[in-house]
């Protein structure tokens, strides 16, 4: 999905893409597991690559990527989004389409938050966010 884009960052099992000024790319691969640190530490990443200004970020997330409880809260807070204008995720999997669109409408983020099935789509709805 990434192919012709130049990594910014590599950590274990999460790379993180520069797509253009606003928009940020973060693939989830292999088992990766997201957690409550991790959190904070993707948010120093964001602002390294993007600057401290909010950002639209499109989540890749691999078909074993799973989000710990802590995680899954704090990632509904105004705290976790104070670096977000929109958020789009990316998934092929059915499972992670209905656990997504479930938390989507019934924890109701803070800002824009789309489930897309390719990049493209994800990207494309995201330039129509200001």
């Amino acid at each position: 999905m990434t192919d012709t884009l130049e990594i910014a960052i590599t950590l274990t099992d999460v790379k993180f893409y520069k797509h253009c000024d606003e928009i940020l790319i973060i693939e989830f691969e292999n088992e990766a597991t997201l957690e409550l640190a991790d959190i904070a530490e993707f948010q120093n990443h964001q602002v390294s690559i993007m600057g401290d200004e909010p950002c639209k970020v499109v989540n890749i997330i691999c078909p074993d990527f799973s989000v710990t409880k802590e995680a899954r809260e704090y990632g509904n807070s105004e705290e976790a989004y104070k670096y977000l204008k929109a958020s789009a995720i990316v998934c092929n999997t059915l499972a992670h389409r209905i656990l997504g669109s479930f938390f989507i409408k019934i924890q109701r983020p803070p800002r824009p938050t789309r489930m897309f099935n390719d990049l493209k789509s994800a990207i494309a709805w995201l330039e129509t966010i200001d």
